[in-house]
């Protein structure tokens, strides 16, 4: 896979996007070039446990996942641990 420069363009939102909160990311799966992950929250389950919720499914291209990871460790700083499946 060729790296993928990521560039700081402006996005149009011709309307109100929903944000979601998120405690982290999980069921991660690779195939085919095509990254496949779910986005979840923790909350609260029966027994004083808790439980992932999954919030929504994210479906990239696995070269542009490698360009979010690095563009994402950049924002964050040298504080940042982020790994790229390779």
């Amino acid at each position: 896979m060729g790296a993928v420069s990521m560039k700081s363009e402006k996005v149009l939102e011709p309307f109100g996007l929903q944000e979601f909160y998120v405690d982290g990311f999980g069921n991660f799966h690779l195939s085919n070039g095509i990254l496949r992950y779910a986005a979840f929250t923790q909350q609260q389950a029966p027994g004083g446990r808790t439980q992932s919720i999954a919030v929504f499914r994210v479906i990239i291209p696995a070269v542009g996942a490698r360009a979010s990871i690095e563009a994402a460790a950049g924002a964050l700083g040298n504080g940042a641990t982020l790994h790229v499946l390779r």
